[in-house]
């Protein structure tokens, strides 16, 4: 039998964390915090316009024919990584404390809604900095000359096909709505909120895959057409680039470059591994690849 914590979610219709997050915007904090909030949201889409305007659209990017990272785009990542250390370790503790609130709820730990609603308030945080957190990494793009695009290309190669982190990963909870389509499949399903921490983030696997896949391809099949335009003579790199497209053709549920990378693309990754390792937040990674290419 459902506790009481449960039946108050459960009467909702929706996830817990979805509860959440609806109860801090509409009742959990001050209209002053809501406003703030808003007009946060409002400093990012201004900035993400002007990222867009300098550097073009994230499926506007087109990897470097030749297919080497340069060590100096690098450098320019780690140190967009950095800029965003301490804002994501503050909104990291406040999914950490979500994710204890919501283990709370499942427990029978909770009693009325006035304990239910306590467990929320402190969580309210997480919102207005999530504002924070977008403002501060484009604030970051800004400033090292890097569009979304090169910095997704480079999310993603890194530390999936690189460093091979489970594109899964992130708390045990829906942090990020799915809406994304393709091939007629809607991914937000009636059945998410009724998942288990472990089919969670299954889902989330297959989700960020597939939106990964949808993404990357475009992008290597530009790099190949500038590699043909470009004469580039290195065939070993432009045979495993074809036949990564080919797979990603063939399988539309395969992580690019999930065989391992060419020699082409690690040759300067593995200078900074240990660097570039150091700077993965595994809770945070629904917030790096979701809410941008949710709109895909």
């Amino acid at each position: 039998m459902a506790s009481t914590g449960q039946k108050w979610l459960i009467g909702c219709g929706i996830g817990c964390g979805a509860v959440i997050l609806i109860i801090v915007l509409l009742v959990g904090g001050s209209f002053l915090l809501v406003k703030n909030t808003v007009q946060d949201f409002k400093a990012v889409e201004a900035i993400t316009e002007q990222l867009e305007a300098e550097y073009g659209t994230v499926e506007s990017y087109c990897p470097p024919a030749d297919g080497v990272i340069s060590i100096d785009r690098i450098e320019q990542f780690i140190a967009i990584r950095d800029s965003m250390l301490v804002v994501s370790e503050d909104i990291a503790e406040r999914v950490d404390e979500l994710s204890e609130n919501i283990d709370r709820l499942e427990n029978d730990d909770v009693k009325s809604f006035k304990d239910v609603f306590k467990l929320i308030s402190k969580g309210a945080g997480v919102v207005p900095q999530l504002a924070d957190y977008y403002l501060t990494r484009n604030q970051a793009l800004l400033a090292n000359e890097m569009g979304t695009g090169e910095y997704f290309y480079l999310y993603i190669t890194i530390y999936y096909s690189y460093l091979g982190h489970d594109p899964g990963d992130g708390p045990q909870f829906k942090l990020m709505d799915n809406k994304h389509r393709r091939r007629g499949v809607n991914w937000n399903t009636e059945d998410d909120d009724d998942l288990t921490p472990v089919e969670t983030i299954e889902n989330r696997r297959e989700w960020v895959t597939t939106l990964v896949r949808d993404l990357m391809l475009p992008m290597l099949e530009c790099q190949m057409e500038s590699l043909q335009q470009s004469g580039h003579a290195d065939n070993t790199w432009k045979n495993a680039l074809a036949r990564e497209i080919q797979a990603l053709h063939s399988d539309p549920d395969r992580l690019v470059w999930q065989d391992g990378l060419p020699r082409t693309l690690t040759q300067n990754l593995s200078i900074y591994r240990d660097e570039l390792d150091s700077r993965y937040d595994a809770m945070l990674n629904p917030l790096e690849v979701m809410a941008e290419l949710d709109d895909n």
